[in-house]
């Protein structure tokens, strides 16, 4: 019997039962669009947030502070002791929480592993770690020549930064990473008295002096003399103020506060000046990794060095984690809905069986193989699995764009964030994949039935009214 053969009567077969096959259908559709719909959604958000992560370059990012140990407390130290009636197990509690309290309040506890010029060398010499740049904040005093001091906060940048050459509104950025060179916005010198705008342009060249002084003294008194560390520098350009839509991202703040910055060697040399980063070593560095693959083996490294990374990545995967098994559960309720469109059809072509004993004698009379009468069932399973499994993608891709406008205005209402793509993909693996899965369902279903039918006797059947 030819395939063309095989494949009229299986047609034939489910048009005659219309309504049967149609509900049996209808099974396939629905448990189709659940799967389809879940594991696409399950793409589509797992994309949206390494795509938005990634346009502020925070999943190459790694923020590396010193490594902390602990403070020892002197064996001579003498705490005060807790009075009142109590039991001992509530004094311990309230002693051990006093002697806490009381160390902490001795003031900054000194790392065991500080963050040190040569440990941002070797952070340097790490494969695959594209720059080290100091991180967060330093409050410094500005000053002019002939113009009030103002406090202002220093940051660091490495000569590749793109963020601060978009905000240039006059000058050039960096010659170098070493460069006595400093950007500073149009904000701090309007601060400065520097308020027309031809006027702040004209300053590019022109000297500032940096500085910062441990004890608070009198507003008339000479601020260019009273600084503990002072350094001079020559403004290379201008920075316009910061729209909050381009400080976004996990370390974006930093961009938005800066009033003056600084290349990267220019600033490790102006804070180690500084009193407290000779006690205790500098707060913390950027590292950037050039790809957000090796992030993983660049934090490894650094633990090793005994200091403390900190990589978004890392909670990007707790995230992944999550949501992953939401919509692993999702789809494995998908997976179930198949099942019982599967066990809906099996238990349809038994009865399909029954009601076609006659037809299936007439046809082995005939000489119809046992395999061919099989072929027959198993391919009337196919079609019922591919038909659903079409229908099922097909309406799974046409409601995905109400489904994504409606997420979108979720989000655009709870939160700032507005989405340029869908959060609904449909690569082509998955397609292909969901009908092929579905149309594999129904075709084992057909399984038992189709061996069923082709054990058929001809001479009962024959009889069989």
């Amino acid at each position: 019997m030819r395939f063309t053969d095989i494949l009229g009567l299986s047609l034939g077969a489910l048009y005659r039962q219309k309504l049967r096959t149609l509900l049996t259908t209808l099974g396939v559709v629905c448990g189709s669009f659940v799967l389809f719909t879940s594991l696409s959604l399950r793409q589509g958000v797992q994309e949206t947030i390494l795509r938005e992560l990634s346009r502020f370059g925070d999943l190459r990012q790694v923020e590396v502070s010193a490594g902390y140990g602990g403070r020892v407390q002197p064996a001579a130290k003498q705490f005060p002791k807790v009075e009142g009636t109590m039991s001992q197990e509530r004094r311990e509690r309230l002693q051990a929480e006093l002697e806490r309290r009381h160390r902490w309040d001795e003031g900054p506890v000194a790392p065991t592993v500080p963050l040190t010029r040569e440990r941002l060398r070797q952070l340097e010499r790490i494969e695959h770690v594209r720059s080290v740049t100091l991180w967060r904040t330093q409050v410094v005093t500005a000053v002019l020549v002939g113009k009030t001091a103002e406090r202002a906060k220093l940051a660091a940048a490495p000569p590749a930064d793109t963020h601060y050459r978009q905000r240039l509104i006059a000058g050039n950025y960096f010659a170098g990473a070493d460069s006595r060179q400093v950007l500073v916005t149009e904000w701090l010198l309007y601060e400065l008295g520097i308020t027309g705008e031809a006027e702040a342009a004209g300053m590019v060249g022109k000297t500032i002096r940096l500085g910062v002084r441990s004890i608070v003294l009198p507003e008339w008194l000479n601020f260019w003399r009273s600084l503990d560390v002072a350094e001079d520098y020559t403004i290379c350009g201008i920075l316009r103020v910061a729209h909050e839509d381009e400080a976004k991202g996990r370390w974006g703040y930093v961009r938005l506060e800066a009033d003056v910055v600084l290349p990267p060697r220019s600033a490790e040399d102006f804070l180690a000046r500084l009193p407290f980063t000779r006690e205790f070593g500098f707060e913390s560095a950027l590292v950037e990794v050039d790809d957000a693959a090796h992030v993983k083996a660049v934090t490894t490294q650094v633990k090793d060095m005994g200091l403390r990374p900190d990589a978004m990545l890392e909670r990007v995967e707790v995230d992944q984690f999550i949501y992953n098994m939401v919509f692993s559960g999702m789809s494995l309720v998908a997976m179930v809905a198949l099942a019982v469109a599967a066990l809906g059809i099996a238990n349809t072509m038994l009865m399909g069986v029954l009601e076609r004993v006659r037809e299936i004698g007439v046809m082995k009379a005939v000489g119809a193989r046992d395999g061919a009468i099989q072929m027959i069932f198993l391919v009337e399973g196919a079609l019922i699995g591919l038909v659903g499994g079409v229908v099922g993608v097909l309406l799974a891709r046409v409601l995905a764009g109400p489904g994504d406008a409606w997420m979108r205005s979720i989000l655009e209402r709870n939160t700032s964030i507005k989405l340029e793509e869908s959060v609904f993909v449909f690569p082509v693996w998955l397609v292909l994949g969901a009908p092929a899965f579905a149309c594999l369902m129904t075709t084992l279903a057909a399984v038992f039935p189709a061996r069923r039918a082709a054990r058929v006797d001809p001479v009962a059947a024959l009889r069989h009214e």
